[in-house]
Protein backbone atom coordinates (compact mmCIF):
# COMPACT_ATOMS: atom_id res chain seq x y z
CA UNK A 1 0.00 0.00 0.00
CA UNK A 2 3.14 2.09 0.42
CA UNK A 3 3.65 2.25 -3.19
CA UNK A 4 -0.32 3.12 -4.07
CA UNK A 5 0.29 5.93 -1.42
CA UNK A 6 3.46 6.86 -3.52
CA UNK A 7 1.48 6.79 -7.03
CA UNK A 8 -0.90 8.57 -5.78
CA UNK A 9 0.78 11.14 -3.80
CA UNK A 10 3.22 11.61 -7.79
CA UNK A 11 0.04 12.45 -9.26
CA UNK A 12 -1.53 14.98 -6.42
CA UNK A 13 -4.04 13.02 -5.72
CA UNK A 14 -3.33 14.02 -2.03
CA UNK A 15 -6.57 12.36 0.12
CA UNK A 16 -6.26 9.21 -1.37
CA UNK A 17 -2.16 8.90 -1.07
CA UNK A 18 -3.55 10.16 2.47
CA UNK A 19 -5.79 7.03 2.58
CA UNK A 20 -3.19 4.93 1.37
CA UNK A 21 -0.91 5.25 3.42
CA UNK A 22 -3.15 5.21 7.31
CA UNK A 23 -3.96 1.74 5.64
CA UNK A 24 -0.78 0.74 4.70
CA UNK A 25 0.12 1.92 8.31
CA UNK A 26 -2.37 -0.07 10.19
CA UNK A 27 -1.14 -2.78 8.18
CA UNK A 28 1.99 -2.96 9.40
CA UNK A 29 1.26 -2.26 12.82
CA UNK A 30 -1.48 -5.67 12.66
CA UNK A 31 1.85 -7.27 11.23
CA UNK A 32 4.11 -6.03 13.91
CA UNK A 33 6.54 -4.62 11.02
CA UNK A 34 7.68 -1.61 13.19
CA UNK A 35 10.12 -0.93 9.86
CA UNK A 36 6.93 -0.46 7.30
CA UNK A 37 4.66 1.25 9.94
CA UNK A 38 7.83 3.59 10.36
CA UNK A 39 7.90 4.13 6.71
CA UNK A 40 4.01 4.53 6.05
CA UNK A 41 3.94 7.23 8.86
CA UNK A 42 6.79 9.11 7.34
CA UNK A 43 5.05 9.07 4.38
CA UNK A 44 1.55 10.27 5.32
CA UNK A 45 3.54 13.11 7.20
CA UNK A 46 4.63 14.24 4.27
CA UNK A 47 1.78 13.60 2.07
CA UNK A 48 -0.10 15.92 4.47
CA UNK A 49 2.18 18.56 4.61
CA UNK A 50 2.49 18.68 0.85
CA UNK A 51 -1.55 19.00 0.65
CA UNK A 52 -1.28 21.82 3.74
CA UNK A 53 0.92 23.41 0.99
CA UNK A 54 -0.77 23.56 -1.43
CA UNK A 55 -3.80 25.21 0.48
CA UNK A 56 -1.43 27.80 1.24
CA UNK A 57 -0.23 28.07 -2.41
CA UNK A 58 -3.52 28.70 -3.65
CA UNK A 59 -4.52 30.84 -0.71
CA UNK A 60 -1.12 33.06 -1.64
CA UNK A 61 -1.73 33.20 -5.26
CA UNK A 62 -5.40 34.14 -4.61
CA UNK A 63 -4.58 36.88 -2.36
CA UNK A 64 -2.07 38.39 -4.78
CA UNK A 65 -4.14 38.10 -7.23
CA UNK A 66 -6.79 40.74 -5.92
CA UNK A 67 -4.05 42.84 -4.30
CA UNK A 68 -2.82 43.32 -8.03
CA UNK A 69 -5.93 43.96 -9.77
CA UNK A 70 -6.77 47.72 -9.03
CA UNK A 71 -3.11 47.98 -10.09
CA UNK A 72 -4.15 46.44 -13.43
CA UNK A 73 -7.01 48.48 -14.34
CA UNK A 74 -5.14 51.50 -13.60
CA UNK A 75 -2.75 50.58 -16.00
CA UNK A 76 -5.13 49.91 -18.41
CA UNK A 77 -6.40 53.60 -17.99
Amino acid sequence: MTGLGAALRQVRRFNDAITAYTQAADTFRELDDRHGEGTALNNLGITRELRRSRGLLALWRRITRRRDEPARERIRL
